[in-house]
């Protein structure tokens, strides 16, 4: 039964989710090895943490450097310019891109 809203089983489950798609990404891009992660911190980036802490992402022969973003037009504008490979936002680092924060 469930009684509303997102648990903290679902947050898990979307870290997985994202830090394998990932690690898939980059499995299929054989010439890939740093890859440039711009994120803002909390449990939506977990599943990176987790990954890069386990070494997971050294023993397939990928070098991942973590940034935390200061807000949300940082975000937006470094991974437009190339300076990133990969943003972890959400939805409402959009508005505040669109809104100048």
């Amino acid at each position: 039964m469930r009684t509303g809203g997102i648990t903290i089983q679902h947050i898990k489950l979307l870290c997985m989710v994202l830090t394998l798609t990932i690690a898939h990404s980059l499995l299929n891009a054989a010439e890939l090895k740093e890859v440039r992660v711009v994120l803002f911190g909390g449990a939506l980036a977990a599943g990176i943490y987790v990954a890069q802490d386990a070494g997971l992402f050294a023993e397939e022969g990928i070098d991942v450097s973590i940034k935390h973003t200061p807000d949300s037009i940082y975000l937006a504008t470094e991974l437009v310019k190339g300076n990133y490979d990969i943003a972890q936002a959400s939805i409402d680092n959009f508005f505040a891109y669109q809104g100048g924060q």
